[in-house]
């Protein structure tokens, strides 16, 4: 079940429906917490919608789950983009309008 529950959010970011894919993506951390994947798919809603403090915290949980034979390279590249997401804080890095829509 958590790994349906994950798959229907991620095809629902894939569409860029990220209000209706993170109670999904909630649902499936709540029941397994352990996936790796699924903490990072989170970081990536969270980064997309410009919540910083929540992609930091759920590339720490993506790192704390990562299985030990592929440590080296994700934990880099993950504690990188943490460090990276930390440095603007509550700033938003970039904002463009465009029309009646903010990117």
């Amino acid at each position: 079940l958590p790994l349906g529950l994950h798959g229907k959010g991620r095809a629902l970011v894939a569409r860029r429906q990220f209000d209706e894919a993170l109670p999904l993506l909630r649902r499936a951390i709540d029941r397994d917490d352990r996936q790796a994947a699924f903490h990072y798919t989170l970081a990536g809603v969270y980064e997309d919608q410009f919540n910083y403090r929540d992609a930091t915290r759920a590339l720490d949980r993506y790192r704390d789950t990562v299985p030990s034979r592929e440590m080296d390279d994700l934990m880099q590249w993950a504690q990188a983009q943490a460090d990276f997401l930390r440095s603007y804080g509550s700033r938003t890095p970039y904002e463009l309008v465009s029309g009646d829509r903010l990117y």
